[in-house]
């Protein structure tokens, strides 16, 4: 019988889904870091879209996040001092990639490469161990479905894009915030005119 687990490990007792101190101790506290800053960036990024929903895939595969709307989005691999992602990109989001290629870092590229088709696409397994993974894993699937709302800072100065469901995108020019000021009320801002100008 084993004694402690691996490195990479999936969470299996399925009496019930893990919850937040359970993920935690199991993860470590980086890759619940991690698991924590994504979470939040979706739910901000997609209000009111997704309703997250626990799988279990038995036990090779344990517990699961799954993020899902009328497609799957992403889901939430919590393993064992570690996080991974699943994304599938079907046939637009392959093509999207692709007109990419040279931007993304050449361990997603080799990933992709290798990751076998099916009929509904490549399942890509993603690493996310550092802040740069996980930036890198919100432009791949910002590039299945457009965040409603993206605030994108770089030291004082704010740049608000608003994306309506048509996928139709605003761009604001750039503002100085104001010391002090909380990023929220940006983040409301791009909200609001988001709503404003969707479709």
């Amino acid at each position: 019988m084993k004694e402690s687990p691996d490195i990479g490990d999936r969470i299996t007792d399925k009496s019930a889904p893990p919850d937040e101190q359970t993920l935690r101790n199991w993860m470590g506290a980086k890759a619940f870091k991690h698991w924590a800053d994504l979470q939040s960036w979706i739910e901000e990024s997609y209000p009111s879209v997704f309703t997250p929903d626990w799988l279990y895939g038995g036990k090779k595969r344990g517990w699961s996040l799954r993020y899902k709307k009328t497609k799957a989005f992403c889901t939430l691999l919590p393993e064992y001092r570690m996080l991974s992602v699943l994304v599938v990109l079907g046939r637009a989001e392959r093509e999207k990639f692709d007109e990419r290629r040279y931007s993304w870092s050449p361990k997603l590229v080799k990933l992709y490469d290798d990751a076998h088709p099916y009929p509904d696409g490549k399942w890509l397994t993603v690493a996310v161990s550092s802040a740069d993974d996980r930036h890198e894993l919100i432009e791949l699937v910002s590039m299945k479905r457009p965040p409603l709302t993206h605030l994108i800072t770089h030291n004082s100065f704010v740049k608000f894009s608003c994306v309506s469901e048509s996928g139709g995108e605003i761009h604001h020019a750039l503002q100085t915030l104001p010391d002090g000021l909380d990023p929220g009320f940006a983040i409301a801002f791009a909200r609001q005119e988001a709503a404003k100008h969707s479709d």
